[in-house]
């Protein structure tokens, strides 16, 4: 399990509890750094950075997505308002989510249902 913190990149050695030896000579295979890899990881919350695959490395928690959309902008019309997030960690059953500054809407109090 990772950290909860944020962390670069660690330097990952290679090493064994048995003596190695290349094939042609009787010298032993010394410990080695494994080589970080220098790309993004294929599922990322929209963006990532180079060197984020690397083992170890820890990105900050965030709502690395965050939208909201309308369905309709014109005067008095019935609207629909979307939001989008995406969380670089589980959000929990009970967790709480407050958006505000929504001004001069006409809404009826209370819980909004949500949908996948």
């Amino acid at each position: 399990k990772n950290p909860n913190k944020t962390q670069d990149a660690a330097t990952i050695t290679l090493t064994t509890n048995q003596q190695l030896y290349h094939e042609c000579s009787r010298n032993p295979i010394p410990y080695v750094n494994m080589t970080n890899d220098p790309t993004s990881p294929c599922c990322t919350c929209d963006s990532g950075e180079p060197g984020d695959a690397s083992p170890m490395k820890i990105k900050p928690r965030a709502f690395c997505v965050r939208r909201i959309r309308q369905l309709v902008e014109w005067p008095c019309a019935e609207n629909e308002l979307t939001v989008t997030i995406t969380s670089t960690v589980p959000l929990q059953k009970g967790s709480r989510i407050v958006i505000t500054n929504i001004s001069n809407a006409e809404v009826t109090s209370g819980n909004l249902s949500l949908t996948d």
